[in-house]
Protein backbone atom coordinates (compact mmCIF):
# COMPACT_ATOMS: atom_id res chain seq x y z
CA UNK A 1 0.00 0.00 0.00
CA UNK A 2 0.89 3.26 -0.79
CA UNK A 3 1.87 5.99 1.98
CA UNK A 4 -1.29 8.50 2.86
CA UNK A 5 -1.33 11.13 4.57
CA UNK A 6 -4.96 10.90 6.09
CA UNK A 7 -4.13 9.29 9.42
CA UNK A 8 -7.61 7.25 9.56
CA UNK A 9 -6.56 5.88 6.48
CA UNK A 10 -3.04 5.21 7.29
CA UNK A 11 -4.51 3.53 10.19
CA UNK A 12 -7.02 1.03 8.12
CA UNK A 13 -4.13 0.63 5.86
CA UNK A 14 -1.87 -0.84 8.53
CA UNK A 15 -3.97 -2.85 9.97
CA UNK A 16 -4.46 -4.70 6.68
CA UNK A 17 -1.24 -5.00 5.87
CA UNK A 18 -1.10 -6.73 9.88
CA UNK A 19 -4.03 -9.13 8.97
CA UNK A 20 -2.43 -9.85 5.75
CA UNK A 21 0.55 -11.14 7.81
CA UNK A 22 -1.26 -13.55 10.01
CA UNK A 23 -2.73 -14.60 7.17
CA UNK A 24 0.43 -15.51 5.53
CA UNK A 25 1.71 -16.54 8.56
CA UNK A 26 -1.19 -19.43 8.40
CA UNK A 27 -0.76 -20.34 5.11
CA UNK A 28 3.36 -20.96 5.51
CA UNK A 29 2.56 -23.37 8.74
CA UNK A 30 -0.01 -25.50 6.79
CA UNK A 31 1.96 -25.31 3.70
CA UNK A 32 5.08 -26.39 5.96
CA UNK A 33 2.60 -29.60 7.62
CA UNK A 34 1.84 -30.29 3.34
CA UNK A 35 5.46 -30.02 2.84
CA UNK A 36 7.03 -32.71 5.62
CA UNK A 37 3.88 -35.09 4.59
CA UNK A 38 4.91 -35.01 1.04
CA UNK A 39 8.28 -35.71 1.84
CA UNK A 40 7.47 -38.59 4.43
CA UNK A 41 5.39 -39.90 1.67
CA UNK A 42 8.17 -39.77 -1.16
CA UNK A 43 10.46 -41.39 1.13
CA UNK A 44 8.46 -44.42 1.84
CA UNK A 45 8.56 -45.06 -2.04
CA UNK A 46 4.88 -45.31 -2.38
CA UNK A 47 3.32 -44.18 -5.29
CA UNK A 48 -0.01 -44.26 -3.30
CA UNK A 49 -1.24 -40.65 -2.61
CA UNK A 50 -1.92 -42.19 0.85
CA UNK A 51 0.99 -43.34 3.38
CA UNK A 52 0.30 -47.10 4.83
CA UNK A 53 2.18 -48.67 6.46
CA UNK A 54 1.91 -52.24 7.29
CA UNK A 55 1.97 -54.05 10.71
CA UNK A 56 3.62 -57.20 12.19
CA UNK A 57 0.45 -58.75 12.12
CA UNK A 58 -0.48 -57.67 8.53
CA UNK A 59 -2.79 -55.24 8.62
CA UNK A 60 -2.01 -52.08 6.75
CA UNK A 61 -3.12 -48.52 8.16
CA UNK A 62 -2.74 -45.24 6.74
CA UNK A 63 0.00 -43.48 8.33
CA UNK A 64 -1.32 -40.25 10.62
CA UNK A 65 0.34 -37.68 12.34
CA UNK A 66 -2.66 -38.75 15.57
CA UNK A 67 -2.25 -42.01 17.18
CA UNK A 68 -6.16 -43.35 17.28
CA UNK A 69 -4.53 -46.52 18.28
CA UNK A 70 -4.55 -44.58 21.90
CA UNK A 71 -6.93 -42.23 20.79
CA UNK A 72 -9.46 -45.23 21.20
CA UNK A 73 -7.70 -46.95 24.11
CA UNK A 74 -8.23 -43.94 26.09
CA UNK A 75 -11.62 -43.14 24.45
CA UNK A 76 -12.50 -46.70 25.93
CA UNK A 77 -11.13 -45.77 29.35
CA UNK A 78 -12.80 -42.70 29.63
CA UNK A 79 -16.32 -44.65 28.83
CA UNK A 80 -15.53 -46.91 31.21
CA UNK A 81 -14.94 -44.58 34.19
CA UNK A 82 -18.32 -42.26 33.38
CA UNK A 83 -20.30 -45.73 33.54
CA UNK A 84 -18.84 -46.40 36.54
CA UNK A 85 -19.45 -43.59 38.32
CA UNK A 86 -23.55 -43.96 36.71
CA UNK A 87 -23.78 -41.50 33.92
CA UNK A 88 -25.64 -43.15 30.84
CA UNK A 89 -27.51 -42.60 28.34
CA UNK A 90 -27.89 -38.53 27.18
CA UNK A 91 -25.59 -37.61 29.99
CA UNK A 92 -22.80 -40.05 28.80
CA UNK A 93 -23.29 -38.87 24.62
CA UNK A 94 -22.98 -35.14 26.25
CA UNK A 95 -19.86 -35.90 28.18
CA UNK A 96 -18.25 -37.20 25.44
Amino acid sequence: MTEVSDPILATFGQSIKDLHEVRDDKMKAILLQIRRATDKLYKSGSTSEFMMETLTNGTVKIISEIDYDSYYTDRRTFIEDLKSRGIKGQDLKRRL
